[in-house]
């Protein structure tokens, strides 16, 4: 019995379709999200350490006043869980990121407002 060209394109379909299934750790290889970098969860110790250069703003969004330029490696205090939703931003490998916290600037030793991830919990 001759099989026809539809049967060999179908049984060579099935082929490449088993192989594929009995190829571990493929299929959770592409379904799995990309490592995001770490930053802090909110201000739980009261201090957090730059990962890179930041500004402090006097409110929680890119277009207000910048109160400090932090360098990175300098720490600060930050009040205790004091995430904040607020203008969106690109910034230290994250991007259109919206999370804010409040850190005390050492200008006039005043509150302000940084983008959480460039920032590390202490």
């Amino acid at each position: 019995m001759r099989k026809s060209p539809r049967f060999r394109h179908v049984a060579t379909v099935m082929a490449l379709a088993a192989i594929g299934l009995a190829v571990p750790g493929t299929a959770e290889a592409a379904s799995r999200p990309a490592k995001s970098a770490s930053f802090t969860s909110g201000c739980p110790t009261g201090e957090v350490v730059a990962v890179a250069s930041v500004n402090v703003r006097t409110e929680p969004k890119t277009t207000a006043p910048v109160l400090e330029r932090v360098a990175a490696r300098d720490w600060r205090y930050c009040y205790f869980d004091s995430v904040k939703l607020g203008g969106r931003y690109d910034a230290c490998g994250h991007t259109n990121a919206n999370g804010w916290i409040h850190i005390l600037s050492k200008v006039d030793n005043r509150w302000g407002w940084s983008a959480m991830t460039c920032w590390n919990d202490v």
